[in-house]
């Protein structure tokens, strides 16, 4: 089972109603989405992140090392925005010339990097607590009852039951291969690892096969899986909570807009 699967089956909310979970979620993401403000990203990311610890089974530890995923990510792009060229005659707070040309940091570049890199932590925070409080079985049974075609939601479903097939093959073909010394070297490695890919496709290729036969012998036509769903705690506070934390970030936009 994927980690985050693993935490997301063992939350305190795991048992709870995943619609109150998701608009707790949407509601601050739109705003951080929609807001200009430095502010308004910094406190949405420490409430989604507090609310993901209080509640969620991820200890701070892991918690920041899943942050620092997608934060490699967004310091990489974001460094064409921080660093650029520099006119002639702009004040620069660190930078080289290279080609007639000077390149570097200014104090615009670096708050207009720094509100970008907020603003999508802000999102990911919103996102995460959505990913480690709610199991997707419980995300497939809201989408189930949305305005989006069955068809879609089924082929949602089955794409996530085979991530953890395809997953554990890859698991058990590289330990076999370990075990016949295929990742001693660099060119082993590189050899092991196309033979993995192409046999590995194969694999699943053929449990693909198997499940679809396994699906029609079950009389599953027109492509849609009915599943159990099962019974979830209310939660109407998450509701009220979602609401004021929208309202409550939308006046500090409209109060950072007005005065800074």
């Amino acid at each position: 089972m994927i980690a985050i699967d693993d935490l997301a089956y063992r939350s305190k909310l795991a048992k709870v109603d995943p619609k109150g979970k998701l608009w707790f979620s949407l509601l601050p993401l739109a705003v951080c989405i929609a807001s200009k403000s430095m502010l308004v990203s910094i406190c949405t990311l420490f409430v989604m992140s507090a609310a993901s610890l209080y509640y969620g089974a991820a200890g701070i530890r892991r918690y920041l090392r899943l942050l620092m995923v997608p934060g490699v990510f967004l310091l990489l792009g974001t460094l064409t925005i921080i660093v650029g060229r520099i006119p002639a005659g702009a004040e620069m707070l660190l930078g080289f010339e290279a080609g007639g040309s000077s390149y570097g940091v200014t104090a615009e570049s670096l708050l207009r990097g720094g509100r970008l890199i907020l603003r999508a932590l802000g999102a990911i925070s919103c996102m995460y607590f959505l990913a480690l409080n709610t199991p997707m079985n419980a995300l497939f049974g809201v989408l189930e009852k949305s305005p989006l075609p069955r068809i879609i939601v089924s082929l949602t479903e089955l794409i996530y039951r085979y991530v953890f097939v395809i997953w554990e093959e890859a698991a058990v073909m590289r330990v076999a291969q370990q075990s016949r010394l295929g990742y001693r070297n660099f060119k082993t490695a590189m050899m092991s690892t196309g033979t993995l890919a192409a046999t590995l496709f194969i694999r699943a290729y053929q449990r693909v096969d198997r499940a679809q036969a396994a699906l029609e012998s079950r009389g599953c036509r027109g492509g849609c899986l009915d599943t159990l769903t099962e019974k979830y705690r209310p939660c109407k506070e998450f509701y009220w909570a979602a609401g004021s934390f929208a309202v409550g970030l939308a006046g500090l936009e409209i109060i950072c807009r007005l005065f800074f």
